[in-house]
């Protein structure tokens, strides 16, 4: 498997930035949050496994200090 694949890399045991980078999609996860686009934000979350109840945790943590996470 070549570094950065988009589609098999097993994400299990990485964090969430790496999870995101590994399928593509932290460009897309980052334009999202700046654009506070919490439906997108969820989307990408559960396509990199997180369950809901993770992902919406997630996002909130975001909107209530995103200066903390670099939005």
């Amino acid at each position: 498997m070549a570094h950065g694949s988009t589609e098999s890399a097993p994400l299990s045991g990485m964090t969430i930035n790496e999870r995101l980078f590994a399928r593509g999609l932290l460009g897309k996860f980052d334009a999202a949050a700046r654009r506070r686009d919490r439906d997108t934000l969820l989307l990408l979350l559960r396509e990199v496994e997180l369950s809901e109840v993770d992902a919406t945790g997630c996002v909130d943590a975001i909107f209530a200090d995103p200066k903390r996470y670099g939005f």
